[in-house]
C-alpha cells in the first residue's frame, strides 16, 4: 500500500479539516467485486483511532499505514497531520458507508464524517486477437474492452492485461494504448498497485496483471481502433519487451430526430423536481430544484428545458451542483439544476411536469421520464398583472405607460403639449443613458479587479500545493518506502511542469513535459527523463527497492531550480 494518497489529497482537504480536525476518505471512490481499496483517515489530532463497526462484507488486510506528516496551510503556517490507513475488499455489489471514525485525545474525542464507496459487479472483459507467434512469447499483452459495440456516448471500460510465463518483478517504459476520438481517459479502480495473479490462458496457467485501467467515452462513429501499449516485463534485471495486440471497437450513431427534451443522456436516467414552496403571492421568485440522476455519461448531459405555462418565466441560468462518480460503469450519481422561476399567475394552478428524454442502449431507443406535478396556490397581489398573451416571459406590473410615437408619420413636427425634442426630453433620455454607462464601466472595473484578485488567489494556491509536495517527498525519503517515495516524486514533478506550462486544472502529459524539459537546456531535460525511468521501475514493482533516494533527489533539485521552483 501506498501510504502518499493522503499526502497527496492535504492541500484540498485542508480547508475541510479547519472546521473538522478528523477527515474520511476512500480510494478510489469506486471499486468492482474483489478491487483492493483504502480507508484514510487524517486527523490535527494524534491519539487512539476507532473505525467503529465496519460493514460486515469488509474482508481487511494486512496493510495498515500511519504516520506524521505536514502541508502548509493557505494562511502560510506548516500543520502537522496525523494519519492512519487501512485497505481491504468487498466481496458483494453495493453502496457501503464507512464512518464516522473516532480519534480519542486525551479526555477529547473527535467525530470524523461518513464516506460511501460503490462496489460494481466484477465486469466481463474480451480481449482481441493474438497471432501465434505472441501465443509463444515469454510474455504477451492483451488490450481488454467490456464492448465492441456500443453507441456514441456510452461508456467504454478499457485495461491493459498481461501474461507471462515466468513471474514478473517489475515494469518498465511503459507506454498506454491510445483511442483516436476519446478525449479524455478516466482512470479507475486502484491503479497504484500491480498484482500478479495465476489464471488459466488456453488451458495453460500463466501470471497475469491487470492494469491501467479506464473509462472513456468515445466522440465519434465509426470502426475506431485501440492502438497498442508497450512496455517491459522484468524478472530481476532480465526483461522482455512486450507489444500488446490492437483492439477495434464500432461506435454506432444514435437513431435521427430525437425528441426535443433529450438531454444529450445515454444509458439509464431519472427526473425529480421539487419546489421551494407550493403557497405563496402573485409577483413571488420561487425556487425550482430539479434533479436528473442516473449512470451512463451523466457528465456530458445538457440541462433540462422548462415547459412553463403562461404566466411563469425562469430567470437566469440554473445554478448546477454535481455529484457524480466516474466507475466502471461509467458517470454515476446526481447534478440538480436550480431554477428562479417568477410567477405572475394567480388562483389555483397546476405545475406540468419536467420531462427529459434519454437514449438507452439496451433497447436501442429513446425513453422519456417525467417528475411529478404541482398543484400551486398563488394569492393574489393588486397591481400585478398578466397580459392575454401566449408568451410566458412577457410580463408586465402596473407602470406608466408612455404612448408610441413614430416622427415620420408627423412630418418630424412635435405636437402641442408633447415634451418630445424639448430640454427636458433630452434630459431625461441622457440621465439614464449616462448612469447606465457608468454602471457598466463600474462593473467592468469591478470583473477586471475580480479577475486580478482569483489568478492571485490561485497562484497562490499553486505555490502552497507545491510546497507541500516538497514536503512529502521529504518525508517519504525519511520512510525507506520506495513506493511512496517515487509517488511524491511524481507528483511534485507533473505539478511543477504543469505550473511551467500554464496548467490549471489539466495535468501536463510526459510529451508535453519532455518538450519543455528541452527547451529550458542544460542537463534538465535528460534528469527529467532520468526520474521518470526510475518512477517507473519503482511505481510499477513487485516489492524492489533498489534506486539511492538521495541520488534522485539531487536530480529532483536540479530540475526545480530549472524551473524556478523554491523550497
Amino acid at each position: 500500500m501506498r501510504f502518499l494518497f493522503l499526502i497527496a489529497t492535504l492541500s484540498s482537504t485542508c480547508s475541510l479539516l479547519a472546521q473538522n480536525s478528523v477527515n474520511l476518505t476512500i480510494n478510489p471512490g469506486t471499486a468492482e467485486v474483489g478491487e483492493t481499496f483504502e480507508i484514510t483517515v487524517t486527523s490535527t489530532k494524534s491519539g487512539n483511532v476507532d473505525f467503529g463497526e465496519l460493514p460486515d462484507a469488509f474482508v481487511q488486510d494486512y496493510a495498515i499505514q500511519q504516520g506524521t506528516s505536514q502541508y502548509q496551510a493557505p494562511n502560510g503556517k506548516m500543520t502537522v497531520q496525523h494519519y492512519y490507513t487501512i485497505s481491504g475488499i468487498i466481496k458483494k455489489p453495493g453502496n457501503y458507508t464507512f464512518g464516522p471514525v473516532t480519534v480519542t485525545s486525551g479526555n477529547k474525542t473527535y467525530t470524523s464524517n461518513k464516506v460511501m464507496i460503490n462496489i460494481s459487479k466484477k465486469v466481463k472483459m474480451q480481449g482481441g486477437h493474438l497471432s501465434s507467434r505472441q501465443l509463444r512469447d515469454p510474455a504477451f499483452g492483451l488490450i481488454e474492452v467490456n464492448k465492441t459495440t456500443l453507441y456514441e456516448g456510452e461508456p467504454l471500460l478499457v485495461r491493459a492485461k498481461i501474461y507471462a510465463r515466468y513471474k514478473p518483478t517489475h515494469i518498465n517504459n511503459y507506454q498506454p494504448y491510445d483511442m483516436n476520438g476519446a478525449l479524455i481517459k478516466h482512470s479507475v479502480g486502484n491503479n497504484s498497485q500491480l498484482k500478479t495473479v495465476v489464471e488459466q490462458f488456453h488451458g495453460e496457467n500463466l501470471y497475469a496483471i491487470d492494469y491501467d485501467k479506464n473509462v472513456l467515452f468515445p466522440s465519434t462513429v465509426g470502426k475506431i481502433k485501440i492502438e497498442p501499449y508497450k512496455l517491459s516485463l522484468h524478472q530481476g534485471y532480465q526483461n522482455f519487451p512486450v507489444e500488446s495486440s490492437t483492439m477495434t471497437v464500432n461506435i454506432l450513431p444514435l437513431p435521427a430526430n430525437p425528441p426535443n427534451d433529450f438531454i444529450g443522456a445515454v444509458g439509464s436516467f431519472d427526473v425529480n423536481r421539487t419546489l421551494s414552496e407550493t403557497e405563496f403571492d402573485q409577483g413571488d421568485v420561487i425556487t425550482m430544484t430539479v434533479e436528473v440522476s442516473g449512470i451512463g455519461n451523466l457528465h456530458n448531459i445538457t440541462a433540462p428545458q422548462l415547459n412553463l405555462p403562461k404566466g411563469f418565466s425562469q430567470y437566469g441560468d440554473p445554478k448546477i451542483t454535481e455529484e457524480f462518480s466516474i466507475g466502471v460503469r461509467g458517470s454515476e450519481g446526481k447534478i440538480t439544476y436550480e431554477y428562479n422561476i417568477e410567477v405572475v399567475a394567480s388562483g389555483q394552478t397546476t405545475l406540468p411536469p419536467t420531462s427529459i428524454t434519454y437514449f438507452d442502449p439496451n433497447t436501442g431507443s429513446y425513453v422519456t421520464t417525467e417528475s411529478t406535478e404541482d398543484s400551486l396556490d398563488i394569492k393574489p397581489v393588486d397591481g400585478v398583472i398578466v397580459e392575454n398573451s401566449d408568451d410566458n416571459s412577457d410580463k408586465r406590473t402596473n407602470e406608466l405607460v408612455v404612448q408610441e410615437f413614430n416622427p415620420r408619420e408627423n412630418g418630424g413636427s412635435v405636437a402641442p403639449g408633447s415634451i418630445f425634442g424639448t430640454t427636458l426630453f433630452w434630459g431625461s433620455v441622457s440621465i439614464p443613458l449616462t448612469s447606465a454607462f457608468l454602471f457598466l464601466l463600474f462593473v467592468k472595473s469591478r470583473k477586471t479587479s475580480e479577475e486580478r484578485k482569483e489568478e492571485k488567489l490561485r497562484k497562490h494556491a499553486q505555490s502552497s500545493a507545491l510546497s507541500a509536495k516538497i514536503q512529502a517527498v521529504h518525508i517519504a525519503a525519511q520512510s525507506n518506502d520506495t513506493a511512496a517515495f517515487y509517488d511524491a516524486v511524481d507528483k511534485l514533478l507533473r505539478s511543477a511542469y504543469g505550473v511551467a506550462l500554464n496548467k490549471q486544472d489539466e495535468i501536463a502529459s510526459k510529451q508535453e513535459i519532455m518538450e519543455h524539459a528541452a527547451q529550458l537546456g542544460g542537463s534538465t531535460k535528460e534528469h527529467t527523463a532520468t526520474l521518470f525511468s526510475n518512477i517507473e521501475v519503482a511505481k510499477f514493482s513487485f516489492g524492489s527497492d533498489s534506486i539511492k533516494h538521495q541520488e534522485d533527489l539531487k536530480l529532483l533539485e536540479n530540475v526545480l531550480s530549472a524551473l524556478k521552483v523554491t523550497k
